[in-house]
């Protein structure tokens, strides 16, 4: 990683007439042994988002719509009103949430053309969003002009943009009073996935779903949590070389 931002930074240089060449270019990186991606089962993820919600947390319709659609962190707190379809039952994402050094929390654009995507909701998650606009709306009014309406769906109380931290520190906390320490809010986003693919869902779908430049990304991360493609594949080579012959 430090190699990669190195190369980046100096290969700018080079442009800028700073350095005559790269040095960088010529340090070959250390090999990185990828990690395989090992989800949270069902039960636990129903376990967290049921505390969650029993207590009332208000950081309960974040974290099941994240659960629920696979969502990046960033787009969950970056959503807005205007792009929540109540009669169609989806999302749209067209913004993401973002700590600036200089600007801090901005809003901007998804980095890639596929990140910018259309989800559809079950009923269910449909329905927490829709209890969650209503509290939201009741907060602003007793709040009056101290609420700054951004249109977001998950603000702080002020109406400002969320600190991202503090739906980490959320998840952290439900996970550690039903003993499931370790998951992190990221797994909520492969959990989808894995489930989704071990579901049977098509690969190509499940891509779009998360919005991954290339369906070979999504294969790649989340290949290994696919039990019987091999054996599948064997036997419809098997079955056609039967039927040629």
């Amino acid at each position: 990683y430090a190699h990669r931002i190195l190369s980046a930074a100096l290969k700018y240089a080079v442009k800028m007439e700073v350095l005559y060449r790269n040095p960088v270019q010529v340090v070959d990186p250390p090999r990185v042994e990828k990690r395989e991606v090992q989800p949270p089962d069902v039960g636990t993820v129903n376990g967290i988002l049921t505390a969650l919600e029993k207590e009332g947390d208000r950081f309960f319709p974040a974290l099941r719509l994240i659960a629920y659609s696979g969502i990046r962190r960033g787009e969950c707190l970056g959503l807005h009103w205007q792009q929540v379809d109540f009669t169609r039952q989806e999302i749209t994402i067209v913004k993401s949430l973002v700590r600036s050094a200089d600007k801090g929390l901005i809003l901007e654009p998804p980095k890639s053309r596929a990140s910018r995507r259309v989800i559809d909701l079950d009923g269910g998650t449909m329905e927490v969003l829709r209890e969650h606009k209503v509290r939201q709306m009741e907060h602003r009014l007793l709040l009056g002009q101290n609420y700054a309406d951004h249109d977001l769906v998950f603000p702080d109380e002020f109406g400002r943009p969320l600190n991202p931290m503090a739906l980490t520190r959320a998840l952290n906390r439900a996970t550690k009073r039903v003993g499931t320490d370790g998951i992190k809010l990221h797994d909520l986003r492969h959990f989808h996935a894995s489930l989704l693919l071990q579901s049977g869902q098509n690969p190509v779908l499940v891509s779009k779903r998360l919005g991954h430049s290339a369906v070979s990304m999504t294969l790649d991360i989340y290949g290994h949590l696919m039990p019987g493609w091999q054996k599948e594949a064997a036997e419809v080579f098997a079955k056609a070389m039967s039927q040629g012959s």
